[in-house]
């Protein structure tokens, strides 16, 4: 089971539930310097992920102070089979204030509306939408897990293009 804390304004997951996480959502997992592992994202996001982990069937956990809020128990959990799929070189390491970047060789220069126009595209395709018209249709089917993390690493990448 997923278990995810609020922290401040963030939701936290840690160790093997960060992997699980990391997968699904293409959110970067970090190492700290204690070895413990973490992904973490904004609680503005909280019903997109939960949205994904439903998808993927992950149960999860959610807890607030030390409080649950919210659970949801799959009886096919597939929390194993995705934190299978993890691959720990995605795992990066912490290094002060900034994690460590990995950077591609020849990095692309991009116009800035050019990148607005990209990643408002990408942000419709992520939340189910046209992604012309940003209107929900029920012609573009996002369910797949795959898919959707796929749409979520373009879209990341996008963001760090300079």
């Amino acid at each position: 089971m997923l278990h995810l804390k609020l922290r401040g304004k963030f939701y936290i997951t840690s160790n093997d539930d960060a992997k699980v996480l990391g997968q699904i959502t293409g959110y970067k997992v970090i190492e700290k310097s204690t070895g413990r592992l973490e992904a973490a994202f904004s609680a503005e996001a909280l019903d997109k992920v939960i949205g994904i982990m439903k998808s993927c069937e992950i149960s999860y956990l959610i807890t607030i102070s030390g409080e649950e809020q919210a659970k949801m128990e799959f009886l096919g959990d597939r929390y194993n089979e995705y934190l299978s799929y993890f691959d720990d070189a995605k795992i990066i390491p912490f290094e002060g204030e900034k994690s460590k970047s990995i950077s591609s060789p020849g990095r692309i220069t991009v116009d800035t509306e050019e990148k607005r126009v990209v990643l408002e595209y990408l942000t419709r395709l992520c939340d189910g939408k046209d992604p012309m018209t940003g209107e929900y249709t029920n012609s573009i089917r996002l369910n797949d897990a795959k898919i959707i993390r796929m749409f979520y690493r373009i879209k990341e990448y996008t963001e760090h293009l300079a």
